[in-house]
């Protein structure tokens, strides 16, 4: 079985940092500059694609007129102990990508904004750890 995520971003640069911060192997598109490029083909290839674990994130720039709301969603992310957690949020507010927001994920310690309002939340995998 294969899952997969795709996300639209309109600030490819700033979503790759975050997510190379959190943790995502790119497999492709991590040389993006940020230029978006007309296409007709809006699901086509995405612009960025990467992995975390067993599962295939795929990202397509945005080239929608209006800003979306896409707080709705919640992605959840669980790593291995409070230092990598503590890790990867020091690295977010170095980068000024840190944008913590209210929890709707229990027992999830972080719940930020990604650079296109997609709510992340981070959970240590054990609270013993």
């Amino acid at each position: 079985m294969k899952f997969e995520i795709i996300l639209k971003t309109r600030s490819p640069n700033k979503a790759r940092k975050f997510y190379s911060i959190i943790g995502i192997k790119w497999l492709g598109g991590e040389d993006l500059v940020g230029e978006i490029q007309e296409s007709e083909d809006e699901m086509g290839l995405p612009d960025l694609l990467g992995e975390f674990g067993n599962i295939e994130i795929s990202f397509y720039i945005d080239r929608s007129i209006e800003a979306q709301d896409r707080s709705s969603l919640v992605l959840v992310f669980y790593v291995d102990s409070f230092k990598i957690l503590e890790s990867i949020i020091s690295k977010l507010i170095k980068e000024n990508l840190y944008v913590k927001v209210e929890s709707r994920k229990p027992f999830c310690e972080e719940t930020l904004l990604d650079p296109d309002g997609h709510r992340i939340a981070i959970c240590v995998a054990s609270p013993f750890s």
